[in-house]
Protein backbone atom coordinates (compact mmCIF):
# COMPACT_ATOMS: atom_id res chain seq x y z
CA UNK A 1 0.00 0.00 0.00
CA UNK A 2 3.11 2.29 0.07
CA UNK A 3 2.78 3.18 -3.42
CA UNK A 4 -1.01 4.15 -3.04
CA UNK A 5 -1.47 7.36 -4.61
CA UNK A 6 -5.43 8.14 -4.16
CA UNK A 7 -7.77 7.27 -0.81
CA UNK A 8 -11.08 7.68 -0.51
CA UNK A 9 -12.66 6.53 3.36
CA UNK A 10 -15.79 6.26 3.89
CA UNK A 11 -18.24 6.95 6.97
CA UNK A 12 -18.49 5.72 11.16
CA UNK A 13 -14.53 5.21 10.66
CA UNK A 14 -12.99 5.74 14.39
CA UNK A 15 -9.95 6.40 13.55
CA UNK A 16 -7.21 6.26 10.76
CA UNK A 17 -3.91 6.54 12.04
CA UNK A 18 -2.71 3.80 9.08
CA UNK A 19 -3.22 6.61 6.31
CA UNK A 20 -0.32 8.87 7.97
CA UNK A 21 2.23 5.95 7.21
CA UNK A 22 1.26 5.87 3.07
CA UNK A 23 4.05 8.57 2.41
CA UNK A 24 2.73 8.75 -1.77
CA UNK A 25 -0.66 9.80 -1.33
CA UNK A 26 -1.20 12.90 -3.51
CA UNK A 27 -5.48 12.82 -3.06
CA UNK A 28 -7.29 11.98 0.14
CA UNK A 29 -10.78 12.06 1.13
CA UNK A 30 -12.06 11.18 4.52
CA UNK A 31 -15.35 11.17 5.42
CA UNK A 32 -17.51 10.42 8.99
CA UNK A 33 -13.55 10.01 10.64
CA UNK A 34 -14.04 10.21 14.45
CA UNK A 35 -10.57 11.33 14.75
CA UNK A 36 -8.67 12.58 11.88
CA UNK A 37 -4.68 11.63 12.45
CA UNK A 38 -2.03 13.81 12.10
CA UNK A 39 -0.96 14.11 7.95
CA UNK A 40 1.92 16.00 7.71
CA UNK A 41 3.92 12.84 7.00
CA UNK A 42 2.40 13.11 4.08
CA UNK A 43 4.65 15.25 2.08
CA UNK A 44 3.25 14.49 -1.33
CA UNK A 45 -0.46 14.98 -0.46
CA UNK A 46 -2.22 17.73 -3.04
CA UNK A 47 -5.90 17.36 -2.39
CA UNK A 48 -7.39 16.98 0.73
CA UNK A 49 -11.58 16.76 1.36
CA UNK A 50 -12.64 16.02 5.02
CA UNK A 51 -16.74 15.74 5.50
CA UNK A 52 -18.72 14.71 9.06
CA UNK A 53 -21.12 12.36 8.62
CA UNK A 54 -24.68 12.44 9.78
CA UNK A 55 -23.42 11.12 12.90
CA UNK A 56 -21.83 14.81 13.42
CA UNK A 57 -25.46 16.05 14.11
CA UNK A 58 -26.17 13.37 17.21
CA UNK A 59 -22.76 12.73 18.61
CA UNK A 60 -20.24 15.62 19.19
CA UNK A 61 -17.15 13.60 18.60
CA UNK A 62 -17.43 13.18 15.12
CA UNK A 63 -17.64 16.93 14.18
CA UNK A 64 -14.50 18.56 13.63
CA UNK A 65 -13.01 21.21 15.81
CA UNK A 66 -9.31 21.01 15.01
CA UNK A 67 -7.02 21.80 12.14
CA UNK A 68 -4.16 20.95 13.44
CA UNK A 69 -3.89 17.72 11.30
CA UNK A 70 -2.73 19.78 8.26
CA UNK A 71 0.05 20.83 9.73
CA UNK A 72 3.07 20.21 7.95
CA UNK A 73 1.47 19.60 4.26
CA UNK A 74 3.64 22.48 2.61
CA UNK A 75 2.43 20.92 -0.77
CA UNK A 76 -1.20 20.68 -0.49
CA UNK A 77 -3.20 22.65 -3.47
CA UNK A 78 -6.62 21.86 -2.83
CA UNK A 79 -8.44 21.58 0.80
CA UNK A 80 -12.36 21.25 0.71
CA UNK A 81 -13.53 21.46 4.38
CA UNK A 82 -17.08 22.64 3.37
CA UNK A 83 -18.95 19.64 4.50
CA UNK A 84 -17.78 19.59 8.18
CA UNK A 85 -19.43 21.99 11.18
CA UNK A 86 -16.17 23.68 11.65
CA UNK A 87 -16.16 27.09 13.39
CA UNK A 88 -12.56 28.09 14.34
CA UNK A 89 -9.83 29.99 13.15
CA UNK A 90 -8.03 29.30 9.86
CA UNK A 91 -4.93 30.56 10.77
CA UNK A 92 -3.59 26.93 10.40
CA UNK A 93 -3.87 27.66 6.98
CA UNK A 94 -1.59 30.29 7.02
CA UNK A 95 2.03 27.55 6.55
CA UNK A 96 -0.17 26.25 3.66
CA UNK A 97 0.89 28.46 1.08
CA UNK A 98 0.30 26.66 -2.37
CA UNK A 99 -3.16 26.45 -1.91
CA UNK A 100 -4.47 27.31 -4.91
CA UNK A 101 -8.31 26.30 -4.32
CA UNK A 102 -10.16 25.49 -0.88
CA UNK A 103 -13.88 25.11 0.36
CA UNK A 104 -14.68 26.59 3.47
CA UNK A 105 -16.68 25.36 6.32
CA UNK A 106 -19.18 28.12 8.10
CA UNK A 107 -16.45 30.28 9.50
CA UNK A 108 -16.68 33.75 10.78
CA UNK A 109 -16.31 36.01 7.79
CA UNK A 110 -13.31 37.61 10.00
CA UNK A 111 -11.75 34.49 9.50
CA UNK A 112 -12.10 34.57 5.63
CA UNK A 113 -11.07 37.83 4.98
CA UNK A 114 -7.96 36.97 7.07
CA UNK A 115 -7.37 33.72 4.62
CA UNK A 116 -7.67 35.86 1.90
CA UNK A 117 -5.11 38.34 2.85
CA UNK A 118 -2.74 35.77 3.59
CA UNK A 119 -3.71 33.54 0.11
CA UNK A 120 -4.08 36.08 -2.47
CA UNK A 121 -3.65 33.78 -5.27
CA UNK A 122 -6.04 31.28 -3.58
CA UNK A 123 -9.69 30.79 -5.10
CA UNK A 124 -12.24 30.64 -2.32
CA UNK A 125 -14.70 28.21 -4.18
CA UNK A 126 -17.66 28.54 -2.32
CA UNK A 127 -16.85 32.10 -1.39
CA UNK A 128 -20.23 33.34 -2.80
CA UNK A 129 -21.53 32.51 0.54
CA UNK A 130 -19.98 35.24 2.41
CA UNK A 131 -20.56 37.98 0.15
Amino acid sequence: MNRLKKLSVGSDVLSAPVISKLENLEELTLKGCKKIPALGKLKKLKRLLIAESELSIVDGRYRLNDLGFLSGLAQLEHLDLQYTSYKGSLQVLDNLSNLKSVSLPRVSSNYVTDFKRTHKNCVIINAYEWW
